[in-house]
């Protein structure tokens, strides 16, 4: 049994918080991508392992490097062990740091770093209300990097907030194996009303083991809407068991699985 489209809208708006809310750490969401660079995990006193040598810019920090080159800012730690210094301290700008890192890699992580930082740049454009400067900043970051897809997933989130899903989609178009890119996308196809599509996309989502709660949380809530209760109680009872789920996310989960267990037994849910 559908909700109505007025549950759809409301949905919707719901949806697209649950896009824009999976962690803010860019201009507008978290990063997204796969890691570009490996760190060594295991390292040992052999000085003879290779090392890319990278020059500390002010304003860095670990974590904006475990972000920006390993797309993972809680990797900081391991990162900076690994480059043989204390997580809590930080080399002065302009000191030469060997990094864990294959030396190749040099070119790729000195295109990283530039877009790296014109995002940075960009959030705070946005900060500022400044919308016009943030979007220049990050076609800027686009073009220093090709292959990361942070500065494209961020004009197309910006371009949606403005109406202009088209351009947003045309900017997605060639990264919906990301998954973060496919949750952005899904939303789009839920507001056109094309919801097999989003749930095809959703459902893509749900195969990353990287996928946050809010992903889980937007799948489960398309599938309550779309009147799959059996399915949609599964994500709800995964968004409950996360112990370190936003607590307006366990409560939205506790209200919904309990609909959708209200709505099972009165046997008007479907699902496997």
């Amino acid at each position: 049994m559908m909700l109505g489209r007025l549950a759809r809208g409301h949905s919707y708006r719901v949806l697209m918080g649950l896009v824009v809310g999976v962690a803010a750490t860019s201009c507008t969401t978290r990063r997204v991508g796969p890691p570009i660079y490996i760190i060594q995990h295991q390292l040992d006193e052999d000085t003879s392992l290779p090392r890319l040598h990278y020059d500390w810019v002010e304003g860095d920090s670990w974590s904006f490097l475990a972000w920006a080159a390993m797309d993972d800012p809680g990797a900081a730690g391991a990162l900076a062990i690994g480059s043989g210094y204390r997580p809590d301290s930080l080399p002065m700008p302009g000191a030469r740091v060997s990094l864990p890192f294959d030396p190749s890699l040099r070119p790729a992580l000195e295109d990283r770093m530039e877009s790296a930082r014109l995002v940075r740049l960009a959030t705070e454009r946005l900060g500022q209300d400044d919308r016009r400067g943030a979007l220049s900043l990050l076609v800027e970051a686009q073009e220093a990097d090709t292959s990361w897809s942070v500065p494209v997933y961020d004009m197309a989130v910006l371009y949606i907030e403005d109406g202009d899903t088209e351009r947003a989609l045309a900017l997605l178009s060639g990264l919906s194996h990301r998954y973060r890119v496919s949750l952005l996308l899904a939303s789009i196809y839920w507001e056109a009303g094309a919801t097999s599509e989003a749930i095809a996309l959703l459902e893509y989502v749900l195969m990353s083991d990287a996928a946050p709660t809010e992903a889980l949380a937007a799948a489960a809530l398309a599938y309550s809407v779309a009147g799959f209760s059996y399915n949609a109680s599964q994500l709800w009872r995964r968004v409950l068991a996360d112990p370190d789920a936003d607590s307006g996310l366990r409560l939205m989960a506790a209200r919904y699985a309990i609909i959708e267990e209200m709505r099972r037994s009165s046997g008007g849910g479907t699902g496997p």
